[in-house]
């Protein structure tokens, strides 16, 4: 049964012909229950990538799309070191924790007079709102600059944005 619990799809077909498993009723049933769990599962993983908005596009990329996953927003402007290397960890952080829906907008194009004191800033929405608001290195990340995968990852663990068992 150990082996039926931790079986993808086609797993599945090949144990359903083996002897082992020949409770047809009990199989087809555990095999409908297991397929449904990793359609949900896959359902979850919908983003996986880094994706640039604008501003017109925040309301549909960051607050609507909140009502069903955590969206992570990164301002940011190319000419500060710290905001270059929060992108190169999101880029690996995206793929990674793909329920969670990664967005980066230039930080003059989100507010036009934003401080590059301000930056990198990152919002955390769920459920159409702002969760938490990270300002500054020192907020986003649980350790010292400079961003690590590992240090973001802690610091979104702490939030409540990932799941531990994702880390």
């Amino acid at each position: 049964l150990a082996a039926a619990a931790a079986a993808d799809v086609d797993e599945l077909d090949e144990l359903d012909e083996d002897d082992e498993f020949c409770d047809d009723a009990f199989l087809a049933k555990y095999r409908e229950a297991r397929i449904s769990e990793l359609k949900e599962a896959d359902a979850k993983k919908k983003h996986g990538e880094v994706i640039e908005i604008s501003r017109d596009q925040w309301q549909r990329e960051v607050n609507d799309a909140s009502e069903t996953c955590w969206v992570f927003v990164h301002l940011y402007q190319d000419h500060v070191t710290d905001c270059v290397a929060l992108g190169r960890v999101m880029d690996e952080l995206a793929p990674k924790h793909a329920a969670v829906k990664f967005v980066r907008i230039r930080a003059t194009t989100a507010v036009e007079a934003w401080p590059d004191s301000n930056l990198p800033a990152v919002y955390l929405y769920r459920d159409g709102e702002m969760k938490h608001q990270l300002v500054g290195s020192r907020q986003i990340s649980a350790g010292p600059p400079p961003f690590n995968v590992a240090s973001v990852e802690r610091k979104l663990l702490e939030l409540g944005v990932v799941d531990a068992a994702a880390v």
